[in-house]
């Protein structure tokens, strides 16, 4: 898998069922680069295998599907490009869908009533003068903020005292006689418009969004400064449950902490009760099919409400009418599942009830697996709970029809990121069973690595649990290949074993990944989360080195002990930060939106004002009281937190590190990585900073595609430079020259540019039947395929200096069924062959990166024999002209000129073709200039050279051009997007390629 692959990432999301178990609604959802969005739209998947699986909706992004009690309506969320969620309906055979709110900030997922006929649902409401509320009000001259309460903001939402959530409800028309508008009044509606969005529509932009009709009403059932979410429908159809973090009473609380109680109400929002409360996190809540119970997931947080380490998530019940209830008068639920051995609070995970009981999701060792949960019976553990669907993957998400006999899942697999499989079902002969094949271009593309499992023994004996993730062979050989350890956030969270993009991604580049889940994480019951409060740093860094240690000494996995690098991100990025305090082993290390100063951190994080305290110390010090005079009037009591952060002690870190953080990173706030940035700099350690704007703390998750896919390219060639995949050798002369670096992004550029020019460069090069070719520089084979495919009865032998890059090569060579081409590695100065060995020689875009050309091609005139061809083919950056003209654009090309000219290469080559061969010696040097003309009208050069070869050929310089200094980012930036700009259909783009053939002298 390489960055750019991202786009083949598709993946299905939570399911929905038909009632009567006959289908399930699922949204497939992926990252789309084009459109720099994600764009998902619903599929209808046939249960009984009468069919295949059928597109619903072709919206920009359709998702959270809901079908409706009778089975009529499929009710889901509907975002078009760069706007909000609303919810819309559509016929669950197919059909229009129609549109049903138009909320400023959006509509959170549709809940059906048991009769069909409304639908709830949960919306941040703004306050007036906010938010676009006023379309006079800037967002910079809204008025200010008065803050009076701990938690006030959250990452990837900001600030939320003044957009509470609170719940609606709404009539769901007939489709059959909505109120459409005359033609005359230009399909216009009164509901909210989106910033920014025009105003006046025409018809057809109104059809595409379903709104072109008068939307229903939908009614704000719930007020004041508190949240209300997760809400759903009492099997009569005469409550709502919902949580919320109001008093018992119903009112505005004033405590600070992390409760939130479950509470019911009608559907008016009238008579709010407290139907479940205490020291509990809850979330999700539903009634029994009975209508007898309330049941909800929940964590307990202690006395003080504050204490959320390393718990594990529950499924309790209450009754639904009274319930017990404590001195307090809140209402006790019974807690279902085992706290220290079950734990339900993976990403995602959610509840689906029927007659048959409660799927919850249990995560264990790596793995997500499905439990079916008695709300009558006794609590269960993790042997006595009943599991219906277990196994190495992920089950990310559930669906049961009300009989409970039917059961869907959406689950990750070790080779797919997430497909929906039938868990139960009444006729169906083998279970589970797959129904959707949503990843197989990516597997096609790209078939992932298989993670390889293992469990040592930590130092002082106890488990670690993790992965080993392996290059293929057959493209990188068999190793020994250098490491990349990665640590995940958290840290009470875990690695799995199923699908995950990042490790597949540094595998395809030549990497072993390693993987664990050491004392602190989750899945291994509460007593491993809690080993490393008030200890982080101690346990589990212990346990990381202590897997790293052992997969290093395991023969099988043929990993390189001297070239280790380290990453992670949040708490991977404090482990790692840690780790490069600890020791130097590392080559190179990244430090990914850091948790990296606990002190800074209280005020600065969106969670600062609890996570440090409950982390960092054994006992909390109270600052409120007064001391009685012993305790030391110098003590620190911000000690602890001190003595666990990295930055205490960074003036040790001799590791060389790369620091990545988000602009707007609300959870480990920016601050953080630039002041590890600045102290190593300052300490004359190799250090950068890559800043993402606009982009929050889960950006590498759920970041902008095109972020994203670049995230993975400044990674990749950041360890292309500390931790190259072919440790350099003194014969690699070429491999340092190389200005591009062998990186997959650039195999790929060069592939396009084969494909694209392959008629203009190589139509009137052929071989005759039994001659021999030599191809010096063949890189991945791009130009390789073409000449092999033209000339099937010659031989060629194509040499590289990049080991990897001969990998590469001959598995495209093997996947074209070519076999009249041998790829060995050599240089082009030191090649193993016999003098007049060959009858041809042909080298293409190699000249130029080599400080020596001359000689070069001397080298390779010995190999020729007598009247045999030499054929050189040469690019120069000097010959790009192009409308709209730019400045900027040509400064940015010549960034790409100097740094080859640094590395003792050449951009410009082209223009000396003919006077290099002639004195090389060869005769009869001929030179024809292949201009490469680009409009509008030739499409396929427009993507293919303008834009993926030559313009993503100058945007991969941007880092080494201002490392160097050779520009400013802004006008770099600027060059390239009027490279760009040249694509468009007045754009024009020209560059001249030159050809050159020669014959060597007859003896």
């Amino acid at each position: 898998m390489r960055p750019e692959h991202l786009d083949l990432l598709a993946m299905c999301g939570t399911p929905t069922l038909h009632s009567d178990g006959s289908l399930a609604i699922v949204s497939v959802i992926r990252p789309d680069l084009a459109s720099n969005e994600y764009v998902a739209g619903l599929w209808s998947v046939p249960l009984d295998g009468s069919g295949p699986p059928r597109r619903l909706t072709r919206g920009h992004r359709d998702t959270a599907p809901a079908v409706s009690p009778d089975g009529r309506l499929v009710a889901f969320l509907r975002a078009l490009k760069q706007g909000k969620p609303q919810l819309y309906v559509v016929e669950t055979g197919g059909g229009e869908p129609v549109a049903l709110t138009d909320a400023l900030l959006g509509a959170g997922a549709p809940r059906w009533s048991p009769d069909s006929q409304r639908i709830a649902f949960v919306a941040r409401v703004p306050e007036q003068g906010r938010y676009g509320t006023d379309d006079d009000i800037a967002a910079d001259a809204e008025a200010p903020r008065l803050i009076t309460k701990l938690a006030y903001r959250s990452d990837g939402v900001g600030f939320t005292n003044d957009r509470r959530n609170h719940l609606f409800v709404l009539d769901v028309p007939d489709l059959d006689v909505l109120d459409f508008p005359s033609s005359e009044s230009g399909g216009s509606h009164e509901n909210h418009q989106e910033p920014g969005m025009v105003e006046q529509r025409d018809a057809a932009d109104q059809a595409e969004d379903g709104k072109n009709h008068k939307l229903p009403q939908a009614r704000q059932i719930t007020d004041g400064d508190v949240d209300d979410t997760d809400v759903s429908w009492s099997p009569d159809g005469f409550r709502l449950v919902f949580v919320s973090d109001r008093d018992a009473d119903g009112s505005p609380t004033e405590r600070e902490d992390l409760t939130s109680s479950v509470f019911t109400c009608r559907p008016d929002g009238s008579a709010i009760t407290l139907a479940a409360g205490g020291k509990l996190t809850c979330s999700g809540p539903q009634w029994t099919i009975d209508g007898q119970q309330i049941i909800f997931l929940a964590d307990e947080l202690g006395d003080r409400g504050l204490e959320f380490v390393a718990r594990n998530r529950g499924l309790y019940a209450v009754p639904a009418s009274t319930g017990s209830r404590s001195r307090a008068g809140a209402t006790v639920p019974t807690r279902l599942t085992d706290a220290q051995t079950l734990d339900l609070g993976e990403v995602g995970s959610h509840l689906s009830v029927s007659e048959r009981g409660v799927i919850v999701q249990d995560r264990r060792r790596g793995t997500v697996r499905l439990l079916e949960i008695d709300p009558t019976g006794d609590p269960v553990d993790q042997d006595s709970a009943v599991e219906i669907a277990g196994g190495p993957g992920w089950h990310r998400g559930h669906a049961v029809t009300p009989s409970g006999d039917t059961i869907v899942a959406a689950l990750a697999e070790v080779d797919r990121p997430s497909d929906l499989v039938l868990v139960r079902h009444p006729s169906a002969p083998e279970l589970p069973r797959r129904l959707t094949d949503v990843s197989r271009r990516l597997r096609d593309v790209a078939p992932p690595r298989p993670p390889i499992e293992r469990e040592i023994p930590g130092a002082d004996g106890y488990p670690v649990h993790g992965w080993a993730v392996l290059p293929d062979p057959e493209i990188h050989g068999s190793g020994p290949y250098p490491v990349l350890l990665n640590i995940h956030g958290g840290p009470y969270a875990s690695y799995v074993g199923s699908f995950f993009d990042e490790p597949q991604v540094y595998a395809a580049a030549g990497y072993a990944v390693l993987l664990c889940n050491p004392r602190g994480a989750a899945g291994y019951g509460q007593a491993h989360g809690l080993a490393i409060k008030g200890a982080m740093g101690s346990v589990d860094a212990d346990d990381i080195l202590a897997f790293l240690d052992a997969a290093l000494e395991a023969p099988e996995l043929s990993l390189d002990a001297d070239r280790v690098g380290v990453m992670g991100g949040s708490y991977g990025g404090y482990m790692t930060a840690w780790l490069t305090t600890r020791t130097d082993r590392f080559v190179a290390a990244i430090v990914e939106r850091g948790y990296l100063d606990a002190v800074s951190f209280v005020g600065s994080s969106d969670i600062g004002w609890f996570f440090p305290d409950e982390y960092h110390r054994i006992e909390m010090v109270d600052r409120t009281e007064d001391t009685d005079g012993t305790e030391d009037a110098g003590a620190d009591p911000d000690r602890a937190l001190r003595d666990q952060s990295p930055l205490s002690y960074i003036d040790r870190v001799r590791t060389p590190t790369m620091v990545i953080h988000s602009e707007a990173d609300w959870r480990t706030p920016i601050e953080q990585g630039q002041r590890w940035f600045v102290a190593l700099h300052r300490n004359g350690v190799p250090a950068r900073l890559l800043i993402f704007p606009g982009e929050g703390h889960e950006m590498s998750r759920s970041g902008t595609p095109t972020h994203r896919r670049d995230r993975f390219a400044h990674i990749l060639r950041w360890w292309s430079e500390y931790l190259p995949v072919s440790p350099q050798r003194d014969g690699d002369q070429m491999n340092e020259m190389y200005v591009h670096g062998y990186q997959p992004r650039e195999n790929e550029r060069l592939q396009d540019q084969a494909e694209t020019l392959v008629e203009l460069l190589h139509a009137d090069t052929a071989y005759p039947a039994g001659s021999t070719v030599l191809e010096a520089g063949c890189g991945v084979g791009a130009q390789t395929l073409p000449l092999a495919r033209r000339s099937p009865d010659a031989r060629f032998t194509s040499v590289d200096v990049s080991a990897d890059s001969i990998a590469e090569a001959r598995r495209r060579a093997a996947a074209a069924a070519l076999t009249n081409v041998e790829f060995q590695q050599a240089d082009v100065f030191d090649l193993p062959f016999e003098s007049e060995s060959f009858d041809h020689v042909f080298v293409c875009f190699v000249l130029e990166h080599l400080s020596r050309p001359v000689s070069a091609l001397t080298v390779l005139g010995r190999l020729l024999r007598p009247g045999g061809t030499v054929t050189v083919l040469e690019g120069d950056h000097g010959s790009a002209h192009f409308y709209p003209d730019s400045p900027a654009a040509h400064a940015a090309i010549q960034c790409q000129v100097t740094l080859q000219e640094q590395a003792g290469g050449n951009a410009l080559l082209g223009r000396q073709v003919y006077p290099l061969m002639v004195e090389a010696g060869f005769d009869a040097v001929s030179v024809s200039p292949r201009m490469v003309y680009v409009d509008s009208s030739r499409p396929d050069l427009v993507e293919g050279f303008t834009r993926r070869t030559f313009t993503a050929m100058i945007e991969g310089v941007r880092e080494p051009a201002l490392a160097a200094g050779l520009i400013e980012a802004s006008e770099f930036d600027a060059g390239v997007r009027d490279l760009y700009r040249t694509t468009e259909p007045d754009g024009v783009f020209c560059y001249t390629f030159f050809k050159g053939v020669g014959i060597k002298r007859p003896t």
